[in-house]
């Protein structure tokens, strides 16, 4: 009698453990729908050069990355040297925030950033991780107060199919108008971020915090006139990324797209003498692939305890239960939807 009621109570606390399990799962999957995608990622670049670990230049980087972590708490920019463990082996850094972001959602995108770049760009002796909302860099040559008009990253999104009343024209039109008002920001008026909108059609342009203003202006402008020759039709979307500057625009609605798109990157001013590599988005989505056999695997699984110990009502509940909150769990971590 006492053994079966100590039965009965496991399987009780199995029961309400499984439950809270599941309803954390969906409540995790359920808030990162609606979170803002400042984490998702944009691209990568990384020098080929390799430092070698336990080395007086890992411990100054480690100590750089901390340096970045601790002041993302303080302010949206900022910039550091690390040489204390050898002053010949120092590691130059920098992070930055987009403009509009208050400093406790800065400070989660950048930690995302750090805790990126090693498997991105593991032992890499210079590296640079952009997300949507932040981009953190480091390397062990000084780029810090330095002009960058390089192109680091272009994309050209989907373009609108044909529609009445001439929506081509105004998308493009709109476009125009939320790039020249970036212009005219960036010559008229202090600072090194600017946002705009024309119709439905949002545009953002900012320049890292060590440039000057001049440099800022000489750099958005380049940035405009890439985006003008990738993006010469009725594009949806649009970003550049120049080494020092970038401008992104987006049209917010009413739009009818087309399943074409363009991405291109360029090999970056983060690499040693230009022979670094760039990741984009679509090599991050292998991870998605392998989540997604991972799901099958586990399927599969439950499934076949299921039917090979031929288990009572409850026990198929509770499996069923358990796979869900497993599900979810990893569908949460692997597949949070970001802006493409």
């Amino acid at each position: 009698m006492s053994f079966s009621t100590t039965t009965a109570a496991m399987q009780l606390q199995r029961y309400h453990f499984l439950s809270l399990l599941f309803l954390f799962s969906f409540f995790c999957r359920l808030s990162s729908c609606f979170s803002d995608d400042t984490t998702s990622f944009v691209f990568a670049g990384c020098s080929q050069a390799k430092y070698t670990p336990n080395t007086p230049y890992q411990y100054n980087l480690n100590s750089l990355l901390a340096s970045l972590a601790n002041s993302a708490s303080m302010s949206t920019f900022a910039n550091f040297t690390s040489n204390l463990a050898s002053p010949s082996s120092p590691a130059y850094g920098l992070y930055q925030c987009r403009g509009d972001l208050p400093i406790p959602t800065c400070h989660q995108c950048i930690r995302s950033s750090i805790i990126q770049l090693s498997p991105l760009c593991n032992f890499s002796t210079s590296a640079a991780v952009q997300l949507r909302g932040c981009v953190i860099r480091y390397g062990n040559d000084s780029f810090l107060g330095k002009p960058g008009k390089t192109l680091l990253y272009r994309r050209c999104g989907a373009t609108a199919t044909t529609i009445s009343n001439g929506y081509e024209a105004d998308l493009v039109g709109m476009r125009e108008g939320v790039l020249e008002a970036l212009l005219e920001g960036s010559r008229q008026t202090a600072g090194l971020y600017k946002a705009g909108r024309v119709g439905y059609v949002d545009g953002v342009a900012q320049c890292i915090g060590d440039q000057s203003e001049d440099e800022c202006r000489e750099c958005v402008a380049e940035a405009v006139k890439e985006m003008r020759s990738i993006c010469g039709g009725p594009a949806l979307s649009g970003e550049v990324y120049l080494e020092k500057c970038y401008v992104v625009y987006e049209a917010k609605g009413g739009v009818y797209p087309s399943s074409s798109s363009s991405s291109s990157m360029t090999r970056s001013g983060v690499s040693d003498g230009g022979n670094g590599k760039l990741i984009s988005k679509q090599m991050v989505m292998i991870i998605g692939i392998a989540a997604a056999l991972l799901l099958l695997v586990l399927c599969l699984y439950f499934l076949g305890r299921s039917r090979s110990s031929k288990m009572e009502g409850k026990n198929i509940y509770y499996s069923v239960l358990e796979f869900l909150s497993i599900t979810v769990l990893l569908h949460t971590f692997f597949f949070t939807p970001g802006k493409s």
